[in-house]
């Protein structure tokens, strides 16, 4: 903010002006569940309408429509094939995690509170299983328990998927893009053909 205010001082007047949790993540009011430190959804959409950025405006319309419509449709497709809790994309990155826990030791456990120590590089972590918090913030931060959280569950014989965010969840998700997931049901649902 203080280089803002260096370069643009009415800049930097108008962003004082908009309150914090419109526009800094730290200021949101919950805690966001990804690592990524930018929102870079523009330079995303602008690869995908490469192709239909020259057109006439209409027709560039009707070609994001078309692709946003077979998007819908296939996402629904796959929703419907995958029977598992956790969804395909975070569920891959804790398959990971678990495959990569391989070297991590318990050193000590209190309760629910454990010390995990990697037997060749000496890196140490506690994990704290009540709190779904370890000291490396990774398990706060993502939301998918890491690689020595995945010993000390599997040591205290928990299933790591029962330990991943809602958020990555089958439901989450089809409340999220119930619109096209119709045949999913939660609870509360009512059908666009019953209503």
């Amino acid at each position: 903010m203080n280089k803002l205010k260096q370069v643009d001082a009415k800049a930097w007047i108008w962003l004082m002006g908009v309150p914090n949790k419109c526009w800094c993540k730290h200021e949101i009011g919950f805690y966001l569940k990804y690592d990524v430190l930018m929102n870079n959804i523009a330079g995303s959409c602008n690869a995908i309408i490469l192709v239909a950025r020259d057109k006439p405006i209409l027709t560039m319309c009707e070609w994001i429509r078309k692709y946003l419509m077979n998007r819908l449709a296939t996402s629904a497709t796959k929703f419907e094939k995958w029977q598992h809790i956790v969804m395909p994309m975070p569920r891959k990155r804790l398959d990971n995690e678990v495959f990569k826990s391989g070297h991590w030791i318990i050193t000590w456990y209190i309760i629910e509170q454990l010390h995990v120590t990697h037997s060749f590089n000496t890196q140490e972590f506690v994990v704290n299983i009540a709190e779904r918090s370890s000291s490396c913030n990774f398990w706060e931060l993502v939301g998918i328990p890491y690689r020595h959280v995945v010993v000390a569950l599997s040591y205290r014989k928990q299933n790591p998927e029962d330990f991943v965010d809602e958020c990555y969840s089958r439901h989450k998700y089809a409340i999220c893009y119930g619109f096209f997931c119709e045949s999913y049901k939660w609870p509360g649902h009512v059908s666009r053909s019953s209503s």
